[in-house]
Formats: structure tokens, C-alpha cells, sequence
């Protein structure tokens, strides 16, 4: 650390002195509860059960990124953890081989009020029977991993110890300028 001209030994100390305590109260800070719908989603989702072969590609979800929180194991090592929300994710058309050429699941989640979407997209959730939706996204599956229209997706859709691939649009920051 390097110390400014202005500044005596004995107030940069104290200065030190104040982060090392500041930090110390962080770390003794009391981490927030992992919220009830959390816990009892995974006590559910331990109840599911998968039928498909290993090789089989299901369908994916569309949530939201709540915040971090840390849980501590029987080791006392800290275990990061993302906490996600699934606002109400929905099948909305299930593509297939004969009709379209491969095998799809569109999936649409949050609700969105009907006269904030676009005509054609009204047409779209009317046909399939479905309430509008304001995030669309399709996602490839095998044959054997199709489910209906109008099935809602939560966390009992995944096995535990599931690996998953997670894919975001992170915040921007804007143009930084010349470095």
C-alpha cells in the first residue's frame, strides 16, 4: 500500500484500520434465508421422474435471475448459488418432423397483457390456446422429449444432479471510451 506525502503513519493506519473493520463486519453479516418457494421446489423436484433415455435432449426453461446467496457445507466451504424465477413457463407449439422438418418445443414465459403484443402474435397464442406470453424462445429436442401444448415447465422439470447449460444477456455498461 502506498502511502500519499499528506497522510502521517498513524492516520493511514487508522484509515486501514476502518476497512479491516468494515470487512469484518461483512463477514459476520448473516446471510439471508434461502426463501420457502426455493426450498420446497427442490424437495419437489426430487419426486420427479425422468423416463427418457440418457441420450435424450429435453427442452428448456426461460428464467430470470433474482440475486446470489452462499450456502456453507458440512466442510464450512462456501458454495455460491444463483437464484432464478420461473414466471409461468408455458409450451406453446410443439414442432415437429412431419409438419416442420425437425423436432422443436416453443416455450414462452411471463405474462404480458393482450394489447401489448402485435397482431400477429395474437394470432400465434390464440391458435395454440394459450395466454400471451412476453419472452418466446424455441428450443431443440429429440422425438422422445416431447411434451404438450399448454404443459407448464418448473423446476420438477430437471433431475438433481443435472448438469445444465445457462445462457444470459448481461447488463450494459455503455461505451468505456479510448483505453
Amino acid at each position: 500500500m502506498l502511502l500519499s506525502s499528506r497522510l502521517s503513519p498513524s492516520s493511514s493506519s487508522l484509515m486501514v484500520m476502518r476497512r479491516w473493520k468494515a470487512y469484518a463486519a461483512l463477514a459476520k453479516r448473516p446471510y439471508p434465508p434461502v426463501p420457502a418457494a426455493i426450498v420446497n421446489a427442490v424437495a419437489s423436484s426430487q419426486t420427479s421422474k425422468w423416463s427418457g433415455s440418457r441420450t435424450s435432449v429435453r427442452t428448456g426453461l426461460i428464467a430470470r435471475k433474482l440475486g446470489m446467496l452462499t450456502e456453507w457445507d458440512s466442510r464450512n466451504v462456501m458454495l455460491p448459488l444463483t437464484a432464478l424465477q420461473i414466471p409461468n413457463c408455458q409450451v406453446i407449439q410443439v414442432k415437429t418432423e412431419e409438419s416442420d422438418g425437425y423436432t422443436a418445443l416453443q416455450v414462452g414465459a411471463g405474462d404480458q397483457k393482450l394489447k401489448r403484443t402485435t397482431f400477429p402474435e395474437q394470432g400465434h397464442f390464440n391458435r395454440w390456446g394459450v395466454e400471451p406470453k412476453r419472452t418466446v424462445m424455441e428450443f431443440r429436442v429429440t422425438p422422445d422429449a416431447l411434451v404438450p401444448v399448454g404443459h407448464k415447465l418448473d423446476v420438477r422439470h430437471f433431475v438433481p444432479g443435472q448438469y445444465v447449460d445457462v445462457t444470459g444477456t448481461s447488463k450494459g455498461k455503455g461505451f468505456a471510451g479510448a483505453m
